[in-house]
């Protein structure tokens, strides 16, 4: 699990990596993609993310890009407390809204509704950058922005992982948004 959560002692070189890697790269390209200030414990918060998506994976026998709405409510929890019930002890509830970002982006997870609070504007933010510029050439009143754009739904058309960006520069360019 050490190795899993790449803490102090992680070994890059472990066979396990080998063997997972198909699954993580998607992951990895979504926390580079996304719009979260490098600290350290973002970072953590990140890599504990892909360690809670890959021990699940293992657990249910399905990789995550297969995960019905149901099994991501689970993951997620449909409030802090049942993300605790259901997350492993190491894993703290800064890692809940990096997995909702994965949910969205790999998952096609859009049933935020289900989750109880959070901080949706953030989790926009961090999935498509700043949206003020966006509203702003859009003619949307910044000062509305807190309202509108939590509510708004972004549905993802991710059908593979293939599908995923490359990386950070690519936020987008083969991936499709509907808005409802």
């Amino acid at each position: 699990m050490r190795n899993l959560r790449r803490l102090q002692y992680h070994d890059p070189q472990a066979p396990g990596w080998r063997v997972i890697g198909r699954l993580l790269r998607p992951l990895e390209t979504v926390n580079a993609g996304l719009d979260s200030p490098a600290t350290a414990h973002r970072r953590r918060a990140m890599a504990d993310a892909v360690a809670v998506l890959l021990v699940r994976c293992a657990e249910i026998g399905r990789t995550f890009w297969g995960w019905s709405t149901e099994e991501w409510v689970h993951l997620l929890g449909g409030d802090r407390a049942e993300f605790r019930r259901n997350a492993p002890a190491w894993a703290g509830d800064e890692v809940r809204p990096y997995l909702a970002a994965h949910a969205y982006l790999l998952g096609s997870f859009a049933e935020f509704h289900l989750l109880g609070s959070f901080q949706r504007l953030t989790l926009s933010r961090r999935i498509f950058g700043q949206i003020e510029s966006t509203a702003r050439s859009q003619l949307i009143p910044p000062n509305s922005l807190p309202t509108i754009a939590p509510n708004v739904l972004i549905t993802p058309v991710l059908t593979s992982p293939e599908s995923v960006p490359d990386g950070p520069g690519e936020r987008g360019s083969r991936t499709n948004h509907r808005l409802h």
